[in-house]
């Protein structure tokens, strides 16, 4: 493998264990919307814990945006930052219907204050350390995704309702759509004498190996895969987010394209590269933080594919995939990290329009959001 997949999986670990805020379907790892969540639950009848053990918190929506310029007396602006949505309308979309709403950025300034004044502070103090617990788990990922969130909910041995986990049923139909022929020669492994259709096997494993639950089931798999049967749990559950996470970089790798060939117009045009009066305006910098971040998510995935090809598809000897999934975990959370920090800045691409390019004052505004979305080293 690569010499540089054991820097990416260090820095995998860094991430995980940091404390700071940072055509087809879109997977939006942005949005958690709790009381939607919540409530499909309670129409279900789902037997569950709610996420917040105070009722108002469960119908939130959590977010992670970019902060402005206006909002600098609370935080440093051009961060990535949390920020919980609570909508005056059962409706959770409100805030974009200019409905309105409470809106809280966690470990704000007086944030504690803020939370028991306006909806915690009637609650037991093991109920206040728990729900401002989960709030502060939020703030320290990168991004919403149900996998770093399950992830570090177990490190962090809170317990929370797989129904917060779940991928959509419209967007999990579409990445089932994409992985089933992926998973082909992991079925006829699996399942090799069974005489069973291999479709419907195949579709059967999908649905094990997502779910990570009934691993007895996937035991032959383990087997061939010469994997320590206390192991298979974690790797199977690295593996699938891996695959998540091929399918987000497909998603964006042409918006992200379409960015830096705009990062680099402005580099070019000597007009949008001056003193601003704190630092010079300097596009090279931006352009070269995205592309050192995308280059490490390409070549995980180059990797991933190709000790994926050896064993599964040439039915080489498995001692490189093994060796790829000994470091799976670390480096889904430099997948994790990397396309949450791209995506954003994809995001604010969009929210800057071409016709304040001539405005310095804009443009210093979305260069420094750039800046601080990409500073994670």
């Amino acid at each position: 493998m690569p010499a540089n997949i054991g820097n990416l999986a260090e820095m995998g670990r860094r991430f995980r264990a940091r404390k700071s805020g940072q055509g087809n379907k879109r997977i939006n790892t942005r949005i958690l919307d709790v009381h939607n969540l919540t409530h499909l639950a309670i129409k279900k009848e789902l037997d569950f814990r709610k996420l917040f053990w105070t009722e108002t918190l469960n119908d939130c929506v959590i977010k992670k945006e970019v902060v402005p310029e206006s909002l600098k007396h609370l935080y440093k602006p051009h961060q990535l930052a949390t920020k919980v949505f609570f909508p005056y309308s059962d409706t959770p979309e409100a805030e974009g219907l200019g409905i309105g709403g409470k809106v809280v950025y966690i470990n704000e300034l007086n944030f504690e204050k803020k939370m028991q004044d306006n909806f915690i502070g009637s609650q037991p103090e093991e109920a206040q350390a728990h729900d401002l617990q989960v709030l502060d788990i939020f703030d320290t990922l990168p991004s919403l995704d149900p996998f770093l969130l399950r992830d570090k909910f177990q490190i962090e041995d809170i317990e929370v309702s797989e129904v917060y986990f779940e991928i959509p049923a419209d967007e999990w139909a579409f990445i089932k759509s994409k992985v089933i022929d992926k998973f082909r020669p992991l079925a006829q492994i699996a399942f090799a004498g069974e005489g069973k259709d291999l479709e419907r096997s195949t579709v059967r494993l999908v649905d094990i190996m997502w779910d990570a639950k009934d691993i007895k089931t996937l035991d032959p798999l383990t087997r061939a895969l010469q994997v320590k049967s206390d192991d298979a749990g974690a790797l199977y559950y690295a593996w699938k987010g891996i695959v998540y996470y091929e399918i987000k970089i497909d998603q964006i790798r042409g918006e992200l394209n379409d960015l830096l060939k705009r990062l680099k117009e402005f580099d070019s045009d000597p007009g949008k590269s001056y003193y601003d009066g704190i630092s010079k305006i300097d596009w090279k910098k931006p352009i070269h933080n995205l592309m050192v971040l995308w280059s490490g998510t390409e070549s995980i995935m180059k990797t991933y594919n190709t000790v994926y090809d050896d064993f599964f598809v040439k039915g080489e000897n498995p001692v490189s995939f093994r060796k790829f999934f000994e470091t799976a975990e670390d480096l889904f959370w430099y997948l994790g990290t990397a396309v949450s920090v791209v995506d954003s800045v994809i995001e604010q691409g969009h929210s800057f329009p071409a016709r304040l390019e001539t405005n310095r004052e804009k443009l210093s505004e979305f260069y420094y959001d750039v800046m601080e979305l990409t500073k994670i080293g």
